[in-house]
């Protein structure tokens, strides 16, 4: 019986691509494919808590990073993404039904933080980000933290994440799980899953 579930953030509740970022970012086409495939490029060091973001910023070897705009922009990246909304109404009509909601996350700190203090995700049970147990997913370690963290058991959790080498090592684990395309499919798939596997919405 499924009486958790287990929500991605990247792709998930928020929309990942770095597109959706940068076409706020005020800077010229060049600039944008250099900041695209450099920052927001291997996340490694971020994820596992490693690097700050400023760090980051500066290791990725931009060519633009004397400009403080840009730099700030960067550094603050997780205020512009956007949420999807269907997902965020969906962890609302699971708590309605008194499901436990929490979060597990490759992340880096300056954003997870940010992202724990949103008004819409005060609901959230519990948060296992990369960074704090220097572990992501599909490292066994993290799914382990969450379990120990929250005392729960893995046949009564259900994940949910945009990758599926991911939604496997949980599946090895003992967790249900659903690979979600958010761009194409919205919540209704996702939906249609956990409605399969007993969950009440």
């Amino acid at each position: 019986m499924i009486k958790n579930i287990i929500f991605d953030l990247g792709n998930v509740v928020f929309e990942g691509k770095s597109s959706s970022v940068l076409k706020k970012l005020n800077a010229s086409e060049e600039v944008i494919e250099e900041i695209r495939a450099k920052f927001f490029k291997n996340y490694t060091n971020l994820d596992l808590g490693d690097e700050t973001l400023e760090q980051h910023f500066y290791n990725s070897g931009l060519s633009v990073e004397e400009d403080e705009y840009i730099k700030d922009f960067l550094i603050n990246y997780y205020k512009y993404r956007n949420m999807n909304v269907g997902i965020v109404e969906l962890i609302h009509k699971l708590k309605e039904q008194d499901y436990g909601v929490y979060v597990l996350s490759n992340n880096n700190k300056e954003a997870s933080q940010y992202i724990m203090g949103l008004p819409e995700l005060q609901c959230i049970d519990g948060w296992v980000i990369s960074c704090d147990c220097h572990s992501k997913k599909p490292d066994e370690k993290i799914y382990f933290t969450l379990f120990e963290k929250y005392n729960l058991k893995p046949d009564e959790c259900f994940f949910v994440d945009d990758k599926e080498h991911n939604i496997k090592a949980g599946e090895l684990l003992g967790m249900k799980g659903h690979v979600l395309n958010y761009e194409e499919d919205g919540a209704e798939e996702l939906i249609k899953d956990l409605k399969q596997n007993g969950v009440e919405i």
